[in-house]
């Protein structure tokens, strides 16, 4: 048997409601969003929010222990490793990208004198 939550959030401009689902059945989760991008199959910036946790992106903050609830099914799954790995891959490109830009300014003293 699945377990299915659902949860109503705001688009970025707050005035339009998406609504996210997620389902647990056996070892999986899945997640369905109905913003343009999650009805394509894409991950976008509602279901990537929920899935860390975010609370603040809920349409009804009295769903919050409910998302709580499906942090424990995240925390119990593979996506937990998936998300951690994401995270660590993000924070090693900023890091890249900060040194590249003093490496950029570096070079600018360098060649002009």
């Amino acid at each position: 048997m699945a377990d299915e939550k659902q949860f109503a959030v705001r688009s970025s401009d707050g005035t339009t409601l998406y609504s996210i689902v997620f389902v647990r059945e056996g070892g999986g989760i899945r997640v369905r969003c109905n913003c343009k991008a999650g009805a394509m199959g894409q991950m976008c910036k509602h279901k990537d929010g929920l899935l860390l946790g975010d609370a603040t992106l809920l349409a009804d903050p009295q769903k919050a222990p409910e998302l709580r609830e499906v942090q424990t099914w995240i925390a119990q799954s593979e996506l937990k490793v998936l998300l951690s790995a994401i995270r660590e891959a993000e924070n090693a490109a900023k890091t890249a990208q900060i040194r590249a830009k003093q490496l950029r300014q570096r070079l600018a003293k360098t060649i002009t004198g």
